[in-house]
Formats: C-alpha cells, sequence, structure tokens
C-alpha cells in the first residue's frame, strides 16, 4: 500500500517479484507514464504484505481497492444511473418487484436492464400470465389482516395469496415458471399462454383470447430481439471493452438458455500501469466476487491478466468449473464484436454528454485557455489529421469547433500532391512535411475578404490543434513562423498517452483525466480523424475501382459508368454471372470474361 503524507492510501498493488516492480517506480520520470509518475511524487511512505499464493494476493488487493479506494487505481462508474433489476423475494408467497438495490439476501435478482420500460413491460406481462404479488410486506399484511385484497386482487391481475385464494403450493409453481422465464426459458410461458388462449376461445372468451394472443406476440417478440442464436442451453456471459489509456467503456451480454436476459454498462478510469489484460482482470473481479451468479462460461474481448489465477478464485467463488475464455471464432466472436461495438458507443456518448451542455463548454474552453497559458478563450479551435493509404493518397483534414460545438460546414479537405509529399526510410510518406504542408496552404486564406456565403475560412481561429506529439506540433509552429503569424495559439495532443504539446517545452502538459477541457481536445482530435479517414476513402474509391477497370481493353468511360451504375463495385461485378454482366449496354462476352478475371 501507497501512502500519501496525510497516511492515506493512494494506490494498491502485487507483484510476484516485489523488488522489481518497486524497482520500476523509479526509474527516470520522464520515462514514466504521467500518471505513475505522479503517484511516486505524491507518496510518502509504502507497506507490503507477504501472502502464500497468488489467489490470496489477488483476493487482497481486490479487498484493498474496496476498502481504501485508492485515487491511483481503478475506478468504476456506471453510465451516470443505476439501473433497474427485477426481484423475487423468499417469503412465503414471493414478491416480484422492481429495484435499483441489489443489497438483501432474501431474495434474487435478475439483471440489470438498461431499459426500465421493458422490465415494467415484462413484469405487467408476468402479472396478467401468473397474477404474482409485488405488494409490500406491509400491505400484504394488511390485507391479510382485513381479509381484502387490494385492488390489484379486485381486478384479477394478482391471485391473492393474502387472503388464502390460492394455496402456497400452487403459488410457489408460479414463481417457479417466472424464473424460467427470467433465466431465458420463455417456451413455457408461450406454451401455457397458447393453452389459456385456446380455452378462452372454445369458451367463447374471445376479448380474453385476443389478449392472450397479443401476451403470446409480446412475448416471441421479445425472444426473437433476445436470441443469441446459441444453443438453447447455452449460458454464458460476454464481456466486451473499448477505449484509451484513460478510460474504458465495458459492455456485458447475459445470456441463459440462449437468450440474453440482461446486460450491463460500465465506464472504468485506467488505474497506473494499467493495460487492457489488467483492466479486464478488474472488469472480472469486480462482476463476479459479490455474486453467486457466476455462469459456467465467460468469453471475454481481451484475456484478463493472470487468467489462471482468476479463473482459479471464481472458481473458488462458483465451487464448480468455470470457463473462460476469449471469443474468437462462430457465433462467440459476433457477440464479443457486438459488445465492443456497445462499449465505444457507451463511451463516446458519455464523453459527448459532458460537453453538450453550455455551461460544461463554457468551463472546458476556460480549462483549455489555463492549461494552455493562451490570453484570450480559444472559442474558434482548429484541428488536423493527416491520413494515407498504405503510404498513399495522403490527406489533411481540418475540422473546426466554435464555442465547444463542430462547425461542419467549416469543414476542409487537403490533397497532398507528389511535388510536397516527402517519405521516410520505410517508405511511409512523412507526416511532418504534410503537416507544414497543410498548415501553410490554410494560413494563404487568412488575409481573404470575407466574400458573400463565406463560410468563415478566412476567420483567424484562436488555437490550431494537431493530431500528433513534438515533431508534428515543430511542424505547425515553422509554418507559423514563415507565415509571420505566430499570434495564432498551436497545441499538439497525442494518441497514446493524451499528452498536449505546446511549441518550444520539452515536456509535455498533462491535464487532469476529468478535465473537461480534454475531453473536448479528444473530441476534436477524433472528429478530425473521423472526417479525414471518411473524405479520403469516398474520394480516392471510384478512382481505385476506376483504375482496375481502365486495364480491360475496350472498356471506355462510358461503359464503365454504365458498369459501376448496375453494379456498384467492381466486387460485385466479379460476382455476377456472364449473363448478368452482358446485359448492361456495351458490354460482349469476352469483355465480361476480362472483368470476372480482374
Amino acid at each position: 500500500k501507497w501512502r500519501d503524507g496525510d497516511a492515506r492510501v493512494i494506490y494498491v498493488g502485487k507483484a510476484k517479484n516485489l523488488r522489481s516492480r518497486l524497482s520500476s517506480y523509479f526509474a527516470d520520470p520522464q520515462t514514466l507514464h504521467p500518471r505513475t509518475a505522479q503517484m511516486v511524487q505524491t507518496a510518502q511512505s509504502l507497506e507490503y504484505t507477504i501472502v502464500h499464493t497468488e489467489v490470496e494476493a489477488l483476493t487482497l488487493e481486490y479487498a484493498w481497492i474496496k476498502e481504501f479506494e485508492p485515487r491511483f487505481n481503478v475506478i468504476f462508474r456506471s453510465d451516470d444511473k443505476s439501473y433497474p433489476y427485477l426481484s423475487i423475494t423468499t417469503d412465503e408467497f414471493p414478491r416480484v418487484h422492481i429495484t435499483r438495490e441489489k443489497q438483501r439476501r432474501n431474495a434474487k435478482y435478475y439483471g440489470p436492464y438498461p431499459k426500465t420500460w421493458a422490465i415494467r413491460t415484462t413484469l405487467a406481462s408476468l402479472q396478467e400470465v401468473y397474477k404474482i404479488r409485488n405488494c409490500t410486506n406491509t400491505l400484504f399484511a394488511s390485507s391479510k389482516r382485513q381479509g381484502r385484497p387490494c385492488l390489484l386482487g379486485y381486478i384479477g391481475k394478482c391471485s391473492s395469496p393474502c387472503v388464502g385464494r390460492i394455496t402456497a403450493d400452487a403459488y410457489a409453481k408460479d414463481i417457479q415458471s417466472v424464473k424460467e422465464f427470467l433465466n431465458g426459458d420463455i417456451r413455457t410461458t408461450a406454451t401455457l399462454l397458447q393453452q389459456q388462449m385456446a380455452q378462452a376461445a372454445q369458451e367463447m372468451q374471445f376479448e380474453l383470447a385476443a389478449k392472450r394472443r397479443d401476451q403470446l406476440g409480446a412475448i416471441e417478440v421479445v425472444a426473437q430481439k433476445n436470441n443469441a442464436e446459441l444453443e438453447h442451453d447455452a449460458n454464458l456471459d460476454v464481456i466486451g471493452t473499448w477505449g484509451d489509456d484513460l478510460e474504458l467503456g465495458v459492455h456485458i451480454f447475459f445470456i441463459r438458455k440462449g437468450i440474453v436476459i440482461g446486460e450491463k454498462v460500465w465506464i472504468l478510469e485506467r488505474g497506473v500501469d494499467e493495460d487492457d489484460a489488467l483492466s479486464m482482470q478488474n472488469i472480472v473481479l469486480d462482476t463476479y466476487l459479490n455474486t453467486d451468479d457466476i455462469p459456467a462460461e465467460i468469453v471475454v474481448s481481451t484475456l484478463p491478466e493472470g487468467v489462471d489465477t482468476v479463473v482459479e478464485l471464481l472458481q473458488g467463488v462458483r465451487s464448480r468449473k468455470v470457463n473462460l475464455h476469449k471469443g474468437e471464432r462462430g457465433k462467440k466472436r459476433d457477440l464479443v464484436e457486438k459488445a465492443i461495438s456497445n462499449a465505444q458507443e457507451t463511451l463516446e456518448n458519455a464523453r459527448k454528454r459532458r460537453a453538450s451542455d453550455l455551461t460544461s463548454r463554457n468551463h472546458a474552453i476556460d480549462e483549455i485557455k489555463q492549461a494552455l497559458g493562451m490570453k484570450r478563450a480559444p472559442l474558434r479551435i482548429e484541428c488536423y489529421d493527416i491520413s494515407h493509404l498504405q503510404g498513399e493518397h495522403q490527406t489533411g483534414a481540418m475540422v473546426v469547433f466554435e464555442d465547444g460545438l463542430a462547425k461542419k460546414k467549416h469543414y476542409r479537405l487537403y490533397n497532398l500532391r507528389g511535388d510536397f509529399i516527402k517519405w521516410d526510410k520505410s517508405g511511409v510518406p512523412d507526416d511532418t512535411a504534410a503537416v507544414y504542408e497543410v498548415i501553410r496552404r490554410r494560413l494563404e486564406h487568412l488575409d481573404e475578404p470575407l466574400a458573400e456565403g463565406e463560410t468563415q475560412f478566412a476567420y483567424t481561429p484562436d488555437l490550431l490543434l494537431i493530431d500528433g506529439g513534438k515533431p508534428q506540433v515543430s511542424a505547425a509552429r515553422k509554418a507559423l513562423q514563415d507565415a509571420g503569424r505566430e499570434d495564432i495559439a498551436l497545441a499538439g495532443i497525442a494518441k497514446r498517452l493524451e499528452e498536449v504539446w505546446l511549441p518550444g517545452r520539452e515536456t509535455p502538459v498533462i491535464m487532469p483525466r476529468h478535465s473537461l477541457g480534454l475531453y473536448l481536445l479528444q473530441q476534436l482530435r477524433d472528429e478530425a480523424h473521423r472526417f479525414s479517414i471518411v473524405s479520403m476513402r469516398k474520394r480516392y474509391s471510384k478512382k481505385v475501382k476506376a483504375s482496375k477497370l481502365d486495364s480491360v481493353l475496350g472498356l471506355g468511360p462510358a461503359k464503365q459508368k454504365a458498369l459501376l451504375k448496375a453494379f456498384k463495385s467492381l466486387k460485385k461485378m466479379q460476382q455476377a454471372s456472364l449473363e448478368d454482366l452482358t446485359e448492361v449496354k456495351g458490354i460482349t462476352e469476352s469483355l465480361a470474361a476480362a472483368i470476372k478475371a480482374l
């Protein structure tokens, strides 16, 4: 345990070789991760505890993190809200209700469910079919004492066990059916609904039959939407993560009997020296060490650090075998990719929300001003990114944010011609030369008069942000110097450690990980990269297709245009039959054969 000057625990770690682990913290501060360097500088004392096995070490580390909440360890945050669970108590006549707490031991919990309306609809359908109670124990006791059921009992939505209208055994069977439904066995409920529908129709109760028909249709829709396309007896959890060096979005699918019965969303703030494997270890431990619902199979996007130790620990909790592995093929790989996609969307949406309101944007802009030592607030920020396709088609992209919001009408693309492109020794285009060229060409427009319909391209930016580190910032600075515009603020943001580089400084500016200003700079950088990649692919995809078609003798521009209009892509042309190709005007059998041979 590392402690600060006030004896507070600020970091907890474990190692097989304590001497080696500690030595790594006392290397040159310039070589350490900024957060690691900050931890070492903050720490004033160190305590250590010797245990016998790796499992004991892992358990103790997890317990200390929960107890002390060290500021430099991993931090979990739910996505700005708590998710509801469906709870079934263990009373003589169990209560089924929705709750956001998962603390009582005398209850079984299902979920969490990200959509509150969905779980309310599910509970309403279950009450229609099985007439289970959801009243509080106080109301149940009151109805029992008075010998009068509550309103739900009067209208036929509760079997009224409080007044003895159903036996404990019959009620227990209904509760068991509800549990089977929540565990993914929808077929039992569907069969019961079909029987009730047929009986109502036979008794000429057509309104009731129609109601059961609608409920059956709703349950079948739920089954189709949640079907994971796995075997009917598949019980597993799927964990996917997506993020950067500061944060991870986490998405978990809970699958029982081949059906997705729930999901859970986390935002994880990485701790000191934490890679993807260590993050996954923390996720698995945080998810399963406080629950008895550990499935036989856990599929992850990245294997956790010390996977054998983690499995041994989980098996000790579950008292049965646990198969923890990476989803690398088939349907399980597809589920992992879906979880990763959801994790990415979760993190991106959370970041966008932080910068969406006016107060947050103003605060972010002020933080950037203070961190970069600017004289005025950067109300207009232009961010630049350089991209290329396998060393070719090098393109520069400019995106513009004003008052913290994207101004897409102001975006620009710069196509770098061969005269301006320089290559490094490995044959890859030199980003620094491209940065210089793009900034030089951008600055040429600053003195132009604003014409009618001008989209403020001639407006002077308050800050030029470069996607890159010290070399790219130096190239942009030279462009500003050559243009005599050193009055414009300049900075670069490096991807790996989210460092902010300023011209002329040997060390980067490290903005706090919770900084709204840092989130805004990240958003600018990511938007520039997205715009550059998407625009470049659109621009050159047609040229790539046409260049291959040009090699077919006798296939001129008019015929190429007709083919692309009919098949949209060269790949679809090659997949088409000769007969389909020859249906295009001007395409003979010999030309069709040549196209398929490309």
